[in-house]
């Protein structure tokens, strides 16, 4: 699986939605499983990628998911189950474990929050799940994600939840498209400065500083006006200026 999928226009980001909206648990299971089964199917043909985000995975047609990630030479799976359990901490909370540690205040040094502690439908027995997979010990991860798959069924029967392709196809069908994506607008300027020139209609800009919101944009042109020049300061360097010439004459 290469990078041509991100390409197509009938596969969908994985992560096209997870600024607008947190997934219904049932959903997040249904994505969860299978991603955990793409990226155990390629531990299976010996391929790791290393390192593994929601932006990796694109939904297919037939509601799989495709990893869009290129594998690379001498990773180690246990780094890809560490990386597939922050990938399902998001499905299921909205948010990366960084992200979580800076909602919740907690220091990077520690382990990520518990996922409960940010959606209360989560239960005991997926949150054993991804503490198991994001514990800074390799050794202490499940040595296999086809071990995690077969937890995530058990989480599924405890919480009398089935994954359904046809529940992902749902989403996908309302995400927007990849082709879809506008690109992100280009970078606003604001002048610096403005100055209207005296007897002319003419105003010069300098618009060397990019603008730091929009915000700022409409209240610094909104400020902008004529630049009034000090008198005193026009006679003070005029007097420099007279001081500086007589000096060398003499």
């Amino acid at each position: 699986m290469t990078r041509r999928f991100a390409h197509q226009t009938s596969v969908v980001s994985l992560d096209s939605r997870f600024t607008t909206e947190r997934l219904q648990l049932d959903l997040a299971l249904s994505l969860a499983t299978e991603v955990v089964e793409a990226v155990a199917t390629a531990h299976q043909q010996r391929r790791a990628f290393g390192r593994l985000s929601v932006a990796d995975f694109v939904v297919q047609s037939n509601g799989s998911l495709a990893i869009t990630a290129p594998a690379l030479e001498g990773a180690d799976p246990a780094t890809d189950t560490f990386a597939v359990g922050a990938v399902l901490y998001q499905l299921f909370t909205g948010f990366t474990p960084n992200q979580a540690r800076a909602r919740l205040t907690v220091s990077p040094l520690h382990d990520a929050p518990a996922a409960s502690r940010i959606n209360p439908a989560i239960d005991d027995a997926l949150e054993r799940v991804l503490s198991m997979m994001l514990d800074r010990n390799p050794a202490k991860r499940p040595h296999s994600l086809r071990v995690v798959e077969a937890l995530l069924v058990d989480v599924c029967e405890s919480l009398e939840l089935e994954p359904s392709r046809a529940a992902i196809l749902a989403w996908a069908s309302v995400a927007p498209k990849l082709s879809m994506v506008p690109p992100p607008p280009p970078r606003q300027h604001r002048p610096s400065y403005v100055v209207v020139l005296a007897d002319e209609d003419v105003v010069a800009l300098d618009d060397d500083e990019p603008a730091a919101n929009d915000d700022e944009d409409e209240a610094v042109e909104s400020e902008a006006g004529p630049l009034r020049f000090d008198l005193w300061a026009v006679a003070a360097c005029a007097f420099c200026v007279v001081a500086f010439t007589m000096a060398t004459q003499l």
